[in-house]
């Protein structure tokens, strides 16, 4: 991880978060989700979602910065405690995309751990994250973090 540090998001990163949103969205669609919608990552909706993270008190919003350019970006949230289940408060990574030539670096497992962090400073004991089936790559980075399988959502299409 050596010349990779993080900082947190600001105004300014927009456009970098943004087109780092349209790269993974491409991206999850061509190798795992053709129903992602790559549009959205250009619509003011995207843009307004990206600007609200850095304005909530219960988001974390960070770049990974490697030689003065942002490389990667993580977006984490408190969820809110669900009615059927008993368990203390968690949050959800939401986002966490490093570019494709960035990656292998140590970059994503230290944007992970700079979310186990502020998850702990707000007193939370379980993290999740949502990943692709299909994305073999990514679960593995998760499950060598010590995240574990919990929950697995089935889908079928109706014809």
């Amino acid at each position: 991880m050596k010349g990779i540090v993080w900082r947190k998001a600001t105004k300014a990163d927009l456009p970098a978060t943004q087109d780092m949103v349209r790269e993974y969205i491409k991206l999850e669609r061509r190798k795992y989700d053709p129903t992602m919608y790559v549009h959205w990552a250009n619509s003011r909706s995207a843009l307004r979602y990206l600007s609200s993270c850095l304005r909530k008190r219960d988001h974390l919003f960070v770049v990974a910065i490697m030689r003065h350019r942002i490389v990667g970006f993580l977006i984490g949230t408190v969820m809110h405690r669900s009615a059927v289940r008993r368990r203390a408060k968690s949050s959800r990574l939401v986002f966490l995309y490093v570019r494709p030539r960035y990656r292998s670096k140590g970059i994503g497992t230290l944007l992970g751990r700079v979310f186990n962090s502020w998850s702990r400073e707000r007193g939370i004991s379980h993290v999740s994250i949502k990943v692709s089936a299909k994305n073999r790559r990514a679960a593995h980075l998760y499950r060598r973090m010590g995240y574990r399988d919990y929950e697995i959502i089935l889908e079928r299409i109706l014809s």
